[in-house]
């Protein structure tokens, strides 16, 4: 029994680890990109270092191949502190879990065969990262041995040939997502493949991650010209921060773009699940649109009594009458209801896929999405509707992305049934407990019964308990915390990226603020240009990310339901944003104090 529970606890977490096994190759792209970032700055600060050993023999190809052997290096030794960290943290968490309780025990033999894997494995991806930079440096002119300065952004911000990939990359993106568009279901649909659907759309966002990657030097000045716009407020300050992000826009994208990726990751996951959320909310709002219905076991309409006798019951509240009928469309029937959306306990979960549910009024009615597409309407169109031989004209105020309750193809105002020749008095009544919990049901059922018992119900009347548990909501919030916790990996990633660029460029511009020192700048003054630096960084990937996630979120949405509503979590993408931005600027504040205690001497005194 015991190995039984081992094997279950084992296998509980390795489901747990299977689904980060998901997520860690983002993260794991996200540290090649600042990894190729860094290498690049490093290189570029060793230019005339690498255009000496040209001039005294060295081969670009000899070159290359010693800058690949030390980012192999560098790769292996990370690998190793990585490994060994991970080992000393496992061993760590029986200590930590017996103070909240918990009895663990860690393996007493080291991983050496997954120990080994991991580290050959980042010296391989080390190599991925430092390979293009490491073949552009080894291309440097002897000549260049004789120059003063060495900065490393003085080369074209786009050549032809990354432009050229980036524009194909552009149009692929789209090309996959216009064909995806296009087949989209309609809503009944069931022979949809959702799976391949969404795996072209995951293709055609790795695309478009590719080309925001080609093109992003393109990108940054102007989106740094509409953010300038506010910054113009902060004086000095601010021109200099833009100036200086807008200075490299090579280095600026390569950072921006890791900062992109998490906050695409990120806002898609949040507006996919906001959407999916709303559906979900919706479905349960039709299915159980109060906790209990009533209607005559024959078919026959209720008492206005027992209407009355319900209301007048404390344990009961929300106790709505309506008339069901059905109109002749052809060789089909419609089911009609004057049941109106705010009557439904979760009303605020009903929404309109078209229109507005507001609208529904005299001559204006509410259509589903089934109804809806066969007859190939949406709001503002014209329906014509036959009950008992009375053919009236409606408008279509709304239509609904589902089923509408207690399937009710169309609803209408009490007022138009009525003048359509349906008889006054209700078929269906819906009522919810007055309190909440299994107590409070309890008491409104035996309420229920009690009146459906009586007089009033004659024993003709079904009662039936329509509320249940909300375990797939439920579900649904937990998945999408684990989800979005797994994807704030890329953004620490990101994070890292920029505290490491801020202090490659802190030591590589120190002629500079002195330079800026000399003229009169403060140190606080130096201090808060480099954290707004860092903190643009943040900005133009948040803009960059969202901009691109947004579209991508509305075509997954659109696949994996395609009569769920678009919902924008705003509060949500803006906290998201502002978050990114204050950590962003929180790495640059030890190379911004680093910044800060430049001396002026440094101007004149300070070689490249």
């Amino acid at each position: 029994m015991r190995d039984q529970e081992a094997r279950e606890a084992v296998a509980e977490a390795r489901d747990l680890l299977d689904l980060v096994s998901v997520f860690l190759p983002v993260a794991i792209g996200a540290a090649v990109l600042v990894a190729t970032s860094t290498f690049r700055i490093v290189f570029a600060r060793r230019v005339r270092q690498l255009a000496l050993l040209r001039a005294i023999g060295a081969t670009s190809r000899r070159l290359a191949a010693a800058l690949v052997a030390e980012g192999a290096a560098v790769g292996l030794l990370a690998g190793t502190a990585g490994v060994l960290t991970a080992w000393g943290c496992g061993r760590l968490v029986p200590a930590v879990a017996e103070w909240f309780g918990h009895h663990l025990s860690a393996s007493a033999s080291f991983p050496w065969q997954p120990a080994a894997l991991t580290v050959v494995g980042t010296g391989l991806l080390a190599v991925l990262a430092v390979l293009a930079p490491s073949l552009t440096a080894s291309r440097v002119s002897p000549l260049h041995a004789l120059r003063i300065a060495s900065s490393g952004d003085d080369r074209p911000a786009v050549r032809t040939g990354r432009f050229l990939t980036g524009l194909l990359c552009a149009a692929g993106a789209v090309a996959l997502a216009r064909r995806q568009y296009t087949g989209l279901p309609e809503p009944g649909d069931s022979d949809y493949d959702r799976f391949a659907a969404l795996t072209v759309v995951a293709l055609s966002g790795g695309l478009a991650f590719l080309a925001l990657i080609a093109l992003g030097p393109y990108l940054v000045r102007p989106v740094l010209s509409a953010v300038a716009l506010p910054l113009r407020r902060l004086g000095a300050v601010g021109r200099l921060a833009v100036a200086g992000v807008g200075g490299a826009p090579a280095r600026a994208a390569a950072v921006s773009v890791v900062v992109a990726l998490g906050v695409c990751l990120i806002g898609t996951t949040l507006t996919c699940l906001a959407s999916l959320d709303a559906y979900d909310r919706y479905q349960r709002a039709v299915s159980a649109a109060a906790d209990f219905s009533l209607t005559d076991r024959e078919g026959e309409s209720l008492s206005p009594t027992l209407v009355t006798a319900l209301k007048s019951r404390p344990e009961l509240t929300g106790v709505t009458a309506f008339r069901t009928a059905e109109s002749s469309e052809g060789r089909s029937t419609v089911s009609v209801a004057d049941l109106a959306p705010d009557a439904v306990r979760s009303g605020g979960a009903l929404t309109a896929r078209t229109g507005s549910l507001d609208r529904l009024g005299p001559s204006r009615i509410v259509v589903d999405a089934g109804y809806a597409h066969d007859l190939g309407v949406r709001a503002g169109d014209r329906v014509t509707l036959t009950i008992e031989g009375h053919a009236v004209d409606f408008t279509v105020a709304a239509t609904l992305p589902g089923a509408g309750p207690y399937g009710a193809q169309v609803l209408m105002t009490a007022g138009d049934l009525t003048r359509m020749g349906v008889d006054a008095a209700p078929t269906d009544v819906i009522a919810n407990a007055a309190e909440g919990g299994a107590q409070g049901r309890a008491r409104a059922e035996r309420a229920l019964t009690e009146v459906v018992d009586s007089p009033e119900g004659g024993g003709r009347i079904i009662a039936e308990g329509l509320g249940g548990p909300e375990d797939g909501a439920e579900d649904l919030r937990t998945v999408a915390t684990t989800v979005i916790m797994l994807l704030g990996l890329t953004v620490v990633v990101a994070v890292v990226g920029v505290a490491t660029t801020a202090s490659l460029t802190v030591v590589e511009r120190k002629r500079e603020f002195g330079l800026l020192r000399a003229l009169g700048l403060g140190a606080a003054a130096v201090h808060r240009t480099v954290t707004l630096e860092c903190a643009l960084h943040g900005v133009l990937g948040g803009i960059l990310g969202l901009t691109l996630g947004l579209p991508y979120a509305w075509l997954v949405v659109r696949v994996a339901e395609v009569s769920a509503p678009f919902s924008v979590p705003v509060g949500q993408l803006a906290a998201v944003l502002a978050g990114l931005v204050v950590l962003t600027a929180g790495a640059g504040m030890l190379p911004a104090r680093r910044a800060s205690r430049t001396s002026p001497v440094t101007a004149v005194a300070h070689a490249e």
